[in-house]
């Protein structure tokens, strides 16, 4: 009997731990929904998993590092059309200036999976590269981290 409480009560308490966690992952997902319009656009600041840090691709050293983040976006989409991410654009802002990636220090890969006819699932990864200068090192160093995603809806033939 005594073995029979110890299951029941670890059963429950893997349900709760399993449930909160769940609404933890859920309300961190982001959904866009298109109304009239059939371009939508975010600003995606750059923040590693609290305790973590981001460091160049490759170069991980400690169990506190990480080279890569991944983000995810639920897009609703019209019937009839097909969603299209057509422009990124970095930002590194550092001392209050804004500076524009352009040498690409930092690495955006994307993919799109329609879910259903009308959703799509936008998975983003993020890393960065190794510098390759001082002034590249710099640029990056202390710097705060964001970019943007511009997703359009474009009507199939």
């Amino acid at each position: 009997m005594k073995t029979l409480k110890v299951f029941f009560f670890g059963f429950v308490f893997l349900f709760i731990l399993t449930s909160v966690s769940y609404r933890i992952w859920r309300g961190s997902q982001t959904i866009l929904a298109y109304s009239d319009t059939l371009s939508q656009s975010i600003i995606q600041p750059l923040n590693a998993p609290k305790g973590m840090t981001l460091v160049p691709k490759g170069c991980i050293w400690s169990a506190n590092e990480v080279d890569e983040l991944t983000y995810q976006y639920e897009i609703d989409v019209q019937s009839g059309y097909e969603l299209k991410i057509t422009s990124f654009e970095t930002i590194l802002i550092k001392n209050g200036i804004k500076n524009i990636d352009y040498k690409e220090l930092i690495n955006i890969i994307s993919t799109i999976e329609m879910v259903n006819a009308t959703r799509a699932l936008v998975t983003v990864k993020v890393s960065i590269r190794m510098p390759e200068s001082q002034e590249e090192y710099s640029l990056i160093q202390g710097s705060s981290v964001s970019f943007s995603l511009k997703f359009d809806q474009i009507l199939l033939p």
